[in-house]
């Protein structure tokens, strides 16, 4: 389901004329459901295509599985560098996951 929505309770910067920009609303309601099961908030364009707006929410599972994965391989949850060069050296001297 998609709708267009003005979003309350966010301190949302007003457009030009001082109304609340619209935003998407996307839900997940699998048939045979009460009620939604995911929700997604986006400020795309109002002229995206549905399937393009979809698409890009459900993106975010691949990003943050991908992360999880990084943090886990690598040990970036113990980086807490600042910059290029700290990430990179970590990265470079960190031995390769060893297979289980």
């Amino acid at each position: 389901m998609l709708l267009r929505v003005r979003l309350a309770g966010r301190r949302p910067k007003p457009d030009k004329d001082g109304t609340i920009p619209l935003s998407w609303l996307i839900a997940q309601w699998p048939e045979g459901e009460d009620e939604p099961v995911k929700y997604w908030v986006s400020n795309l364009p109002a002229d995206i295509p549905a399937k393009d707006l979809v698409r890009l929410a459900k993106a975010r599972w691949r990003i943050e599985h991908d992360y999880r994965e990084l943090k886990t391989a690598l040990d970036l949850d113990h980086f807490e560098g600042r910059s290029f060069v700290g990430w990179h050296r970590h990265v470079t001297l960190v031995p390769p996951p060893t297979s289980s």
